[in-house]
């Protein structure tokens, strides 16, 4: 997460046309004005998508 960390816009450039999934996001808050900029100006879904911990946790609880 260095790189999205150092330069949010740079970093998400380079999956907008692929998406990405970022885990552990609330590390890097810068991302999310990025994100939300890149989301109104384009509105195509499914191209980011962030996890926090508390999915593995809610996971590992289910069987």
């Amino acid at each position: 997460m260095l790189a999205a960390q150092e330069d949010p816009r740079r970093f998400l450039a380079q999956y907008q046309d692929s998406g990405v999934i970022i885990d552990e996001a609330q590390r890097t808050p810068k991302l999310f004005s990025y994100l939300q900029e890149i989301v109104c100006e384009s509105r195509k879904k499914g191209r980011y998508l962030y996890i926090h911990e508390i999915v593995y946790t809610f996971a590992s609880g289910s069987t």
